[in-house]
């Protein structure tokens, strides 16, 4: 599936005259990633009934099944987690459950990650990714990119670099129509009995064993 939304926003970006290629060109090497995805679910009427508030069988289920998207994309990207911090909490109480997650985590080349999820805070779906010579941010489908690092004002004190590119996405369409390229690609694969990528479903493996570790405190740092 991020393989098939990461296509689409390439393309959309391309078309958009901000190659992926001139991207990492202008970001230098990348230094940190800072993810947060929130909405306020847990303050709905009737969430403190169903089973994403309970506790007892998916206390961890906001990992499970939301985090996991995110951390297996940059698992996909930058390699294996190899440092990691986990902070779970209840904000909301309505529910046994956790309704939040901070994760810290650090992968080869020095790359941190900083992600939060969470039922009980305003809506945010925001990527930023920090390089040694620009900013990515993409968030309100808005992608900017900042560059570069030596922006100055007339004192000689560092400012807010210059804005390279502005563009609208629709992150909506674009999850959408990799949901639908996914299952097209299962399907295909199944009806012509074709393999699947074996390093794509492996990354995926690991992936998820990783967050099953975590939260039944398997792993060792």
């Amino acid at each position: 599936m991020y393989t098939s939304f990461l296509s689409g926003l390439k393309s959309r970006l391309q078309a958009s005259h901000l190659p992926v290629s001139f991207i990492k060109k202008t970001l230098g090497s990348w230094i940190h990633v800072n993810v947060v995805v929130t909405h306020g679910l847990a303050f709905n009427v009737g969430f403190d009934k169903s089973w994403r508030a309970d506790g007892i069988k998916y206390q961890h289920a906001l990992v499970e099944t939301v985090a996991i998207h995110t951390i297996d994309l940059l698992s996909f990207y930058l390699g294996e987690i190899q440092e990691w911090s986990y902070y779970p909490s209840n904000q909301s109480m309505r529910g046994t459950a956790y309704d939040t997650a901070s994760l810290q985590l650090k992968f080869k080349d020095n790359i941190t990650s900083s992600l939060l999820f969470s039922y009980a805070a305003p809506f945010r779906n925001e990527i930023t990714v920090t390089g040694t010579n620009g900013v990515l941010s993409i968030s309100d489908n808005c992608v900017e990119l900042l560059s570069h690092r030596d922006s100055f004002n007339d004192k000689g004190f560092f400012i807010r670099p210059p804005m390279v590119k502005n563009i609208q996405i629709n992150l909506d369409n674009d999850y959408k129509e990799s949901l639908k390229k996914s299952v097209n690609y299962f399907l295909k694969h199944v009806r012509h009995g074709k393999p699947m990528d074996q390093e794509h479903l492996n990354k995926s493996l690991q992936s998820n064993k990783w967050i099953l570790d975590l939260i039944n405190n398997r792993l060792v740092k």
